[in-house]
């Protein structure tokens, strides 16, 4: 492996304050040679120095950074070789790259963005990510389930921003079984020739799954008689198109795609903010104002806690953050998204900057709540998150939500 390369940095970095940069790539730490992530983390856990030093590679000139031990504040991802292309190899070629730091964390929506950026007319993530209205959006699961960051669940404002923009599409799923008869599930070789016939039309296949962890990306073209599928994902190793390690669940094909009006799109997105501000629940996901209340009620709930295994609760510390932490995004790039298109909204541009401020407070509130918010990324010890920091969140919500009631009303004129 050639090292770590850093694809960006949170909001308080050590290596970036020491002078690393996106595109370096970490190749020692401490004086030992980085093998992978994993390896990384070893050696971090294995040290008792203060200060270590670590060696990075920019454009194949070494740098010595001497920084403090513990955590560096960086995403990284793997490099490893390209991999082989094949005779009978059919790809797409001129899909852009995802990863984390990249400024795009919601995997579904992403994979719009570099769609759009081949096939339409957006040319920037904060668009996509506004037009659908997930800007807006807050979606609780009450078991505290990661999934509820994703654009397309439960309310698919993924999907329908695909629709919107013109693109024709079918959702297909795994079903070795094929038990039932629901047309949209099919058997792994069928959904391989799907997926074949796609690419050979010349469409990129939305998947989710085909690496790691079941976050979306793109399958962007097949090798070895389709037994290999190439992709784009937040995961891969390699610089072009990573291959994927696993067999997608879900997958979305388009069509065909149509030319529209993107004009009319920027007021919808305010109509469906509104609706999710005044939907309680989209099946079993509690949904803005009543995730607010619901989130509240069981961080305060020392009980709820008591009863999970240490395993259910570390999954649950997990998906607090991770839901968090998108949170976060969602309503910090709504600000620009909101910004950048005052005048297109059909609303007094002064409503729109009445909405921006309280959107500006929130950013502020969830920033001031993060140190509540622990990450088993950072600390995997269960025990980090204790009753007071829930607590403190719950407190931390509490206020957002008097944000969140405020916007909603604001609304309420559409």
């Amino acid at each position: 492996m050639k090292g770590l390369l850093i694809t960006g940095f949170p909001e308080k970095s050590i290596m970036k304050d020491a002078g690393a940069q996106i595109d370096d790539i970490l190749t020692h730490y401490n004086g030992d040679k980085i093998l992978s992530i994993k390896h990384l983390e070893k050696l971090k856990s294995e040290n008792s120095k203060e200060l270590v030093e670590v060696i990075l590679l920019r454009k194949d000139k070494e740098i010595k950074l001497n920084i403090s031990s513990g955590f560096l504040g960086v995403f990284l991802k793997e490099l490893i070789p390209e991999h082989g292309i094949s005779k009978d190899a059919v790809i797409i070629e001129g899909i852009g790259k995802l990863g984390w730091g990249l400024g795009m964390e919601n995997s579904f929506l992403a994979c719009i963005y570099l769609m759009e950026r081949k096939f339409g007319k957006l040319d920037n993530y904060i668009d996509v990510l506004g037009l659908s209205g997930y800007g807006f959006r807050f979606m609780f699961h009450p078991d505290f389930c990661s999934s509820a960051p994703d654009a397309t669940v439960p309310r698919n404002v993924g999907a329908e921003l695909l629709a919107k923009l013109g693109y024709k599409y079918a959702c297909y799923y795994l079903d070795t079984e094929l038990k039932t008869e629901d047309k949209r599930k099919r058997s792994r070789k069928a959904l391989r020739e799907i997926i074949k016939e796609s690419i050979l039309s010349g469409w990129p296949v939305f998947a989710i799954d085909l690496i790691q962890v079941p976050e979306w990306g793109l399958i962007t073209g097949f090798q070895n008689h389709a037994n290999d599928f190439f992709c784009r994902t937040y995961f891969d190793k390699t610089e072009g198109y990573e291959i994927a390690e696993k067999f997608p669940w879900s997958i979305l094909v388009i069509v065909e795609k149509d030319n529209v009006d993107l004009v009319p799109l920027f007021k919808k997105s305010l109509q469906i903010a509104k609706e999710m501000y005044q939907t309680k629940s989209y099946e079993e996901y509690f949904s803005g104002l009543e995730a607010c209340n619901y989130l509240q009620e069981k961080l305060k709930d020392s009980v709820f806690f008591e009863n999970s295994t240490d395993e259910e609760k570390l999954n649950k510390m997990h998906a607090n953050w991770w839901i968090y932490v998108s949170l976060l995004e969602a309503r910090a790039l709504n600000i620009d998204y909101l910004r950048n298109n005052k005048d297109k909204f059909g609303m007094p541009e002064e409503t729109i900057e009445k909405i921006i401020l309280l959107l500006n407070k929130e950013v502020n509130i969830l920033k001031e709540g993060m140190p509540y918010v622990p990450s088993h990324w950072v600390n995997p010890d269960i025990k980090i998150w204790t009753q007071n920091l829930r607590n403190n969140q719950a407190k931390i919500i509490e206020r957002f939500a008097d944000c969140e009631k405020s916007i909603s009303e604001y609304l309420n004129i559409i």
